[in-house]
């Protein structure tokens, strides 16, 4: 997969380590009840299963799209399956399994998402949002 930058908070050159905010060390580890090391690298592979809806699924489910709103990219797919919530951050620090959505859809306007809403409920898929 290729190498992106996930985190998009701010400006990354105004970044601070976390080492520099001790308190919130130690609250964090009392509270994941976890060390959290100063070395730690986000792992560089993660195994994202293949997808079980296809592009041809999408475009029966979803006759009112267009075929560019539509991710199955495994890169797309590891990027929408981790949350900016810590405990989503916890599960890559301590390397529990992801859930990784089957598909992402890029609504472009509110009948978009009217359609996505009507579409998914039909066809009893779920929605992450």
């Amino acid at each position: 997969m290729e190498n992106t930058t996930w985190w998009k908070w701010g400006d990354p050159k105004q970044a601070q380590h976390l080492s520099k905010y001790p308190k919130l060390v130690a609250h964090l580890e009392e509270q994941w009840q976890k060390k959290l090391s100063d070395d730690f690298k986000i792992p560089s592979n993660f195994e994202v299963p293949d997808a079980e809806f296809s592009q041809d699924d999408f475009c029966t489910t979803f006759p009112q799209l267009k075929v560019e709103q539509f991710s199955d990219q495994k890169i797309d797919r590891l990027r929408y399956s981790i949350g900016r919530r810590y405990h989503d951050v916890m599960k890559v620090f301590t390397n529990q399994i992801l859930h990784y959505p089957n598909f992402i859809v890029f609504p472009e306007s509110n009948d978009d998402i009217k359609h996505i809403l009507a579409q998914t409920a039909q066809h009893n898929l779920k929605i992450i949002t």
